[in-house]
């Protein structure tokens, strides 16, 4: 399970460093860190859209070992990524355009902050081709337990970002433009290594004739609660800066909570890959259970590196030197590191509890936790907002490691309540609703 884990989680933590070469690209532009800010926009609208697919590599794990359920899924991944292109596109032209990019992100007052961010949007739409296409290639690397290769991938594209982004800059190519080709081509570059190393492995797939045969629909069942709880937590980060925006000193309490989610994601995102953890060696361990204790030691791990900033000469060099925090504030942003301690721990047991409702064909578990997460997460920063128990800056620690928790708990208490329910045995899902053909 280490040999399998490690490369999920530098891959997990690395992807994020690839936009901070682009961010290079950006900044170079004639509105310099502006146009960066519409930029970013820009890419949040992608990602929330690119949530909508969000369950296809969970779908892809738990269904695609034969031939004909490949064959289904990779129609379901066709149409699911038509769809959201389409939507992606209707949504850079009006009046969606001024509704997105105008009412909800506030461009209407600048129209050329606007026209970055839209465009930024438009450009992108084959990078979230490039994304759904990875999907079953990606899943049957997991399958194969080479997850050695698929980080090769990601490292592959993270080097090319690396090399583009002084190339752009000293060549003059910059601006919000070249910020969406230098994310274009390393994506390229990721999907076309992991389509070489995964082909081999589809090309062996055969149905057996006691084998599971999902139809489209079915996968498509399985799929949505989870695309729909991905795009729950995608809209939980807006919430978020909705609330931290509205208290006072504003600047500072985000300045210190994004410093502070630069540490705590990357480690985050490495221990949500428990789930395929516990999804690849279920058959191996007790449907998944005796990984637990690897989940528990992992997000122990994890979260010792929220400690990093209480050691002061470490937090005045990050905080104060890398990350150009004013000195008054290096106190707060150790505050808020300090609570954000549960996060990692918590999601490594989530990411678990979620492996475990995949095998055991519950998305509507993962569904509960992920709706609980982002009502716990809104209800908090809510009421800490209204009451000064808890310093502004370190509120959205609080609220993510509340919510993270809340989903754990959520998630095992649906698993709980399904119990009397077949399993695995007969390929239905938590409802009863999907029943498979043999």
């Amino acid at each position: 399970m280490l040999r399998f884990f490690v490369p999920l989680a530098i891959q997990a933590a690395s992807m994020s460093f690839s936009y901070l070469f682009v961010a290079a690209i950006v900044t170079h532009g004639r509105l310099e860190a502006a146009e960066y800010a519409a930029f970013s926009q820009g890419l949040s609208v992608l990602w929330v859209l690119a949530a909508l697919g969000q369950g296809l590599p969970t779908t892809a794990l738990v269904f695609c070992k034969t031939k004909t359920n490949v064959r289904h899924f990779e129609r379901l991944n066709w149409r699911l990524m038509l769809g959201t292109n389409l939507l992606q596109l209707l949504f850079c032209v009006p009046p969606l355009d001024g509704i997105v990019f105008g009412s909800i992100l506030g461009f209407s007052d600048d129209p050329a902050l606007f026209r970055i961010a839209r465009n930024t949007l438009l450009g992108c739409i084959p990078v979230q081709m490039l994304f759904y296409r990875r999907n079953m290639f990606l899943a049957r690397l997991l399958m194969e337990k080479r997850s050695d290769l698929a980080n090769f991938a990601t490292m592959a594209r993270i080097a090319l970002s690396l090399a583009l982004s002084p190339l752009f800059v000293h060549t003059g190519l910059v601006g919000w433009f070249w910020g969406v080709v230098a994310m274009t081509l390393p994506v390229l570059l990721e999907f076309l290594v992991t389509r070489q190393f995964a082909l081999p492995g589809l090309r062996t797939l055969e149905d057996p004739p006691d084998a599971e045969r999902a139809s489209v629909a079915e996968l498509l069942r399985f799929t949505v609660p989870l695309s729909f709880g991905g795009l729950m937590l995608s809209v939980s980060g807006f919430m978020t800066g909705f609330f931290l925006g509205h208290l006072p000193d504003r600047e500072s309490v985000l300045a210190v909570h994004y410093i502070m989610l630069g540490v705590v994601n990357p480690v985050s995102f490495a221990a949500l890959r428990l789930q395929s953890v516990t999804i690849t060696f279920a058959d191996e361990t007790d449907g998944g259970r005796k990984a637990l204790p690897f989940a528990l030691a992992v997000g122990a791990v994890f979260s010792c590196v929220t400690l990093v900033g209480q050691i002061p000469p470490l937090a005045r060099w990050y905080f104060g030197s890398v990350q150009n925090l004013v000195p008054e504030l290096i106190p707060a942003a150790s505050f808020a590191m300090l609570l954000a301690l549960p996060i990692p721990l918590g999601q490594a047991l989530r990411g678990h509890a979620e492996g475990l409702a995949a095998i055991r064909r519950r998305p509507n578990a993962i569904l509960s936790g992920q709706t609980l997460y982002l009502a716990t997460l809104v209800c908090s920063l809510a009421l800490m907002g209204h009451s000064s128990l808890v310093p502004g800056s370190a509120q959205g620690a609080v609220a993510i490691a509340l919510a993270i928790w809340a989903a754990l708990a959520t998630t095992h208490v649906a698993l709980l309540a399904g119990a009397h329910e077949p399993h695995l045995s007969n390929g239905q899902f938590g409802t009863g609703a999907l029943r498979t053909r043999r």
